[in-house]
C-alpha cells in the first residue's frame, strides 16, 4: 500500500503543479484583458498561486511514502484539504477541475498512507 500511496502522492503532487502553471497562465491572460473575449471574470490568480506551495506539500508526501508512511499520509491528506478549501474561496467552473483530480489522488494517496503504517 506504500507504493501506492508514493505513486498517488507523486502524481496528484505533479498533477497539482501542472494545473496551478496552467491556471497561473490562464489567470494572468485573464487579467490582460482576453477574459472579456471569453466571458471569463478575474479572481482566481491568487488561488492558483496558493495551489502550487500546497502542491508541492503534497509531492513531498508522496515522495516520502516509503520511508515515513505517517508523515506522509498527514501531507498529503493536509495538501488535499487546504486543495478543496480553495476550492470553495476561487469557486469556479474551471477551478472544480483544477483542484479535485490532485485533491482526490493526494486524499486517496494518504489514506492508503496511514493505513499502511
Amino acid at each position: 500500500m506504500r507504493i501506492g500511496a508514493m505513486v498517488l502522492g507523486i502524481i496528484g503532487g505533479l498533477s497539482g503543479l501542472i494545473m496551478g502553471i496552467l491556471g497561473l497562465l490562464g489567470g494572468m491572460l485573464v487579467q490582460a484583458g482576453w477574459g472579456q473575449l471569453f466571458g471569463v471574470g478575474g479572481g482566481a490568480a491568487a488561488g492558483m498561486f496558493a495551489l502550487l506551495p500546497v502542491s508541492i506539500m503534497g509531492l513531498v508526501g508522496g515522495a516520502i511514502a516509503n520511508a515515513k508512511a505517517g508523515v506522509a499520509g498527514i501531507l498529503m491528506i493536509l495538501s488535499a484539504i487546504i486543495m478543496f478549501l480553495l476550492l470553495m474561496v476561487t469557486g469556479g467552473a474551471v477551478e472544480v477541475f483544477l483542484y479535485i483530480f490532485p485533491g482526490l489522488l493526494l486524499l486517496i494517496g494518504g489514506i492508503l498512507a496511514l493505513v499502511s503504517r
